[in-house]
């Protein structure tokens, strides 16, 4: 996977993560409590994701742009 489309996995997410509190808010079986804890996962896994773009990027540099493949960004 190349750094744009690992970027735009990210972005894609958080859009995701947007939308489903948009629509838990006036959900009476998830609401406030269900919106904020997707968000909550939605948020770390994008700073996990990004964390391992930025350790890819790191490494690529050292290693001929070859992707590190202990962060699982392929």
């Amino acid at each position: 996977m190349q750094l744009k489309s690992q970027l735009q996995t990210v972005i894609e997410s958080l859009k995701d993560a947007v939308k489903v509190n948009y629509q838990a808010i006036d959900d009476p079986d998830k609401g406030y409590p269900y919106a904020a804890g997707y968000s909550r996962l939605s948020l770390q896994n994008a700073a996990l994701q990004l964390e391992s773009i930025i350790e890819w990027y790191n490494s690529s540099d050292e290693n001929d742009n070859e992707p590190d493949e202990s962060t699982g960004w392929n």
